[in-house]
């Protein structure tokens, strides 16, 4: 949970590199352990990072929903997505930090709900831990998600059964403020596929 005390930090600037691609993943995380409540959930106990930064398109195309939208467009300036275990469980939960830009907006410095699903959609990846496909995914929208600023998603395992994880999620802002709360099914992925 974040704490309220934590005041909401200014977003870096995109980053440009001079790759074909336009597009470099640098080492974000001192974006994120710059941000006093940021840093807060890094340095909780327990808590390992998971990934850092988001891949450059493959030969095979994957990922290319961030690597040639999401980066390119300024929506997304920085990520980082962590896990730590879940108290009293064998679970662990998904965090995922975002410095939001401007190019994911709906309105003018309001991030898309699209955007908001998109995200929430990458944080059950994390949480799931095996590869699995999205079946469904609803979003309660609870307040508007500024942009530029930083978001905190966390996402975790509520229920399994056999293919099926039933996912919860929230999303919040750096006061701890609730943006959005999203559930979700996923299914493990057959490796015929």
């Amino acid at each position: 949970m974040l704490q309220s005390q934590h005041q909401a930090s200014s977003v870096p600037p995109p980053r440009t590199s001079g790759s074909s691609s336009g597009i470099t993943i640098p080492d974000e995380l001192p974006i994120f352990t710059s941000i006093p409540w940021c840093a807060a959930i890094i340095n909780t106990p327990g808590t390992t990072i998971f990934t850092c930064g988001r891949p450059l398109p493959t030969i095979l195309h994957e990922d290319t929903l961030w690597s040639s939208s999401l980066r390119a467009c300024d929506a997304v300036r920085g990520y980082l997505s962590l896990r730590r275990p879940i108290p009293n469980t064998e679970s662990l939960e998904a965090i995922t930090l975002v410095a939001l830009g401007h190019g994911g907006n709906g309105h003018h410095g309001i991030l898309h709900g699209g955007t908001v699903a998109t995200l929430f959609d990458d944080a059950f990846t994390e949480a799931a831990v095996v590869p699995c496909l999205t079946a469904w995914l609803k979003v309660t929208y609870k307040a508007p998600v500024n942009s530029p600023g930083v978001v905190c998603c966390t996402a975790r395992v509520v229920k399994s059964e056999r293919r099926k994880r039933f996912l919860f999620g929230e999303m919040r802002d750096g006061n701890g403020n609730l943006l959005a709360e999203a559930e979700s099914l996923f299914v493990k992925r057959d490796s015929k596929l």
